[in-house]
């Protein structure tokens, strides 16, 4: 009897240990997201530079994609990082090509209201920066969806289960309360904006 219970006793414990490990790991993976969507963000706003954003963007989702894979114990490389992005890409198909577009349009008015600042004496400052905090604010949840993606690939082993990747990525974007994490990143970005 004595055995049983201390049987019983050590599963109780292991149990609550997994489920304490598995909660530190979820709560890490979130600050990861988060810091990672939120400094893309920064990196988006103060940049002048046209499609710097794009290929900035691209490298920042895939330090995401990979730091989550070790997060998870399933490392990648950089192209098995890609090849994840590229599946994620195209199953959200209407996201990726409104981020693209969003960001080259908004980076086109961002580049023309920069240099017009200089001409007009500063009177373009204030739509350059409402202009480069939405394309950030745009970017930024790009990448938090991206990391909300990859976290359930790899929770899941690397595998997007029986739904198959499309179903799966349309559940988890759906899922995503898109205006409140855009107005979380623009409040946090202008917090470390004004910071310096």
């Amino acid at each position: 009897m004595i055995v049983l219970n201390t049987l019983l006793y050590v599963d109780d414990v292991q149990t609550k240990l997994v489920a304490r490990k598995l909660e530190i790991r979820q709560r890490r993976a979130d600050d990861l997201i988060w810091q990672t969507a939120l400094t893309k963000a920064v990196a988006v706003a103060v940049n002048p530079v046209l499609l710097a954003d794009v290929v900035g963007g691209v490298a920042v989702d895939v330090g995401l994609v990979v730091s989550l894979s070790k997060l998870y114990g399933l490392p990648m490389t950089q192209q098995e990082s890609l090849k994840l992005l590229q599946t994620i890409a195209i199953a959200t198909g209407g996201l990726s090509l409104s981020e693209m577009l969003i960001t080259l349009g908004l980076s086109s008015l961002k580049g023309i209201l920069g240099a017009a600042g200089l001409a007009t004496g500063g009177l373009t400052l204030a739509p350059y920066f409402s202009a480069a905090l939405t394309q950030a604010a745009v970017a930024g949840f790009a990448t938090y969806a991206i990391g909300q993606v990859t976290r359930t690939y790899l929770v899941n082993g690397a595998s997007w289960g029986e739904q198959g990747p499309k179903a799966t990525i349309t559940k988890i974007i759906n899922a995503l309360d898109e205006t409140s994490i855009m107005a979380r990143l623009k409040q946090d970005l202008k917090q470390k904006l004004t910071r310096g």
